[in-house]
């Protein structure tokens, strides 16, 4: 099949003034001859026309389709494993409270609150989803659920940043956020979701650190979903793999504290391996395993994975095993949440092998955990061009310079020159210079670059 090579329209116009001299007794066709101005049309058309064939071939090129037409084209992949990523509303609680104890206050369902413009920084409107009451003798309500107009991540609220009201309800006089809110999340972004198009594919063979990569990609949890990772293979222990994970927030890590779990009540006699209840295993947190009461060594007496929660006794300290009546438990951290659901889908589930084959190859510890939030300080100062409100270009060239921080991945550097180009590409933008940071900010492997509003001071 030949090549596709499109024309330009003073090549397809001298293509026919060529022909039409060629095949007629024409030789003198100058610009303003009817015969040249009915070919320039012609020719204008077929310019046209080469023009919506080439945006044709860029649709259906993963490389350089974007939005919707992006989406088509991920479903060819594979529909069910590649799809991006939604926005999603920010959800927590606020408190309300009154100077006075007397009588009981309603609060509706459907209550304003907001974070308070300030400075650069937009007002940020949250709904209450629940009717909340202040009970005679109280000063505050209980906890009211409420949920942000707006879905993305300016819906994320830190502690006591809501402290205002649209319009304030009758015996009420303020309200804040005893927790922070960090759940809202901005909609995949066109070369996150082609990267992870890419991946996808590059990953089918699945246990090298593409395969890893992508299966880590596919975990989800109670709404969240991981939106980057990063493999890191130990160079000294070679067989040690750790997949780094976050959900584009910093917040991916969720925990629960086992004290006490009974492994085996009574031991038959001869047992060298046992099981955890709960996996995977934050050894970080320390790990205690006693046999009867009496706290054992690790590496001397036992050996742990932390992945799977398997626990082997060793032959230096137990030659035949435990002994007849033994009893065995443990005090420890276990992992839930979205690292428990992508390290299941690394290591596979022997009991569902059709929904969880496994990505890890035989005989590799593969430890899913989250990196090391690196909180990056932003201040700038801007120029506006004549004609621009400054509070409004501020607070997008605020917006350009989060978003670009917020959706880099696992040991994605902060380039100072990338910030530059987005706060240049604001409109009403004339000249920008950064007193903070003034060189790229290294992110090392194990860490992730955010920022937090509070942390960017545009003036």
């Amino acid at each position: 099949m030949g090549q596709f090579e499109p024309k330009t329209r003073a090549q397809i116009m001298q293509r026919m003034v060529n022909r039409v001299v060629a095949r007629s007794e024409l030789n003198d066709l100058n610009d303003l001859s009817d015969i040249k101005q009915v070919l320039a049309a012609a020719a204008r058309e077929d310019d046209d026309a080469y023009f919506q064939m080439l945006n044709l071939l860029d649709l259906f090129d993963i490389a350089k389709a974007i939005g919707d037409d992006l989406d088509e084209r991920a479903k060819e992949f594979n529909p069910k494993l590649i799809t991006r990523v939604l926005s999603d509303k920010a959800t927590g609680n606020v408190r309300f409270s009154r100077a006075g104890t007397t009588g009981t206050v309603t609060i509706a369902t459907g209550t304003q609150v907001t974070i308070p413009a300030s400075g650069s920084q937009a007002e940020v409107v949250f709904s209450t989803t629940a009717e909340g009451t202040i009970a005679n003798t109280f000063q505050q309500s209980g906890l009211v659920p409420v949920v942000a107009a707006d879905a993305g991540t300016e819906g994320n609220a830190a502690v006591g940043a809501i402290k205002g009201f649209v319009a304030k309800p009758s015996g009420v006089d303020e309200v804040t956020n005893p927790s922070a809110f960090t759940n809202g999340r901005d909609r995949q972004s066109d070369d996150s979701f082609r990267d992870a198009v890419v991946n996808q594919i590059k990953g089918l063979a699945r246990s090298h650190d593409y395969g890893l990569e992508t299966g880590a990609l596919k975990a989800t949890y109670n709404g969240k979903q991981v939106l980057f990772a990063n493999v890191v293979e130990n160079p000294i222990l070679r067989g040690n793999v750790t997949i780094y994970i976050d959900d584009g927030t910093g917040t991916a890590e969720e925990v629960a504290v086992q004290i006490g779990v009974v492994l085996l009540a009574s031991a038959l006699g001869g047992e060298t391996v046992l099981l955890l209840p709960d996996k995977p295993i934050k050894i970080e947190s320390g790990f205690v395993l006693y046999v009867n009461a009496v706290p054992q060594v690790y590496g001397v007496d036992y050996v742990l994975n932390p992945a799977s929660g398997q626990i082997n006794f060793l032959p230096a300290s137990y030659p035949a095993g435990l002994t007849v009546a033994d009893a065995v438990t443990a005090d420890y951290t276990n992992f839930i949440g979205l690292i428990a659901a992508a390290q299941k889908i690394i290591d596979g589930d022997k009991a569902d092998r059709s929904n969880f084959p496994g990505y890890r190859a035989g005989g590799v510890l593969v430890r899913v955990l989250t990196p090391q939030v690196v909180q990056i300080v932003v201040t700038v100062n801007i120029t506006v061009l004549s004609g621009f409100n400054q509070t409004t270009v501020a607070a997008s060239v605020k917006s350009a310079i989060s978003s670009y921080i917020n959706g880099l991945g696992t040991s994605d550097d902060v380039i100072l020159n990338e910030m530059r180009e987005r706060a240049m590409a604001v409109p009403g933008m004339f000249d920008v210079s950064f007193l903070s940071p003034t060189t790229n900010t290294v992110i090392l492997d194990n860490q992730l670059a955010r920022i937090i509003a509070n942390n960017i001071t545009i003036s």
